[in-house]
């Protein structure tokens, strides 16, 4: 399966032990949590990031209510976050 990426800017970075969790707003509002090692090089406020993985290694986790499961069973995720990312 193909690549893709997404452009985003670091709007918060908090760190927690030997975890910190960076929140990245991407181009179209979205906002993505990423979580490191605290010992890991990691990017300032105000950054811009590419994220990017493999297709295959996206995993879609369910909602209480259901609402995003109801949504995307259906759909190609990295077609839908193509055309949604205003890239």
């Amino acid at each position: 399966m193909e690549n893709f990426s997404l452009i985003g800017t670091v709007k918060d970075v908090v760190f927690s032990g030997a975890a910190t969790r960076v929140f990245v707003e991407l181009t179209n509002g979205a906002e993505f949590k990423i979580t490191r090692l605290t010992a890991e090089k990691l990017p300032s406020l105000n950054d811009v990031l590419y994220l990017s993985w493999k297709t295959e290694d996206c995993v879609v986790m369910h909602s209480p209510a259901q609402e995003v499961t109801s949504t995307i069973v259906n759909v190609d995720l990295g077609k839908w976050v193509l055309e949604n990312s205003s890239l």
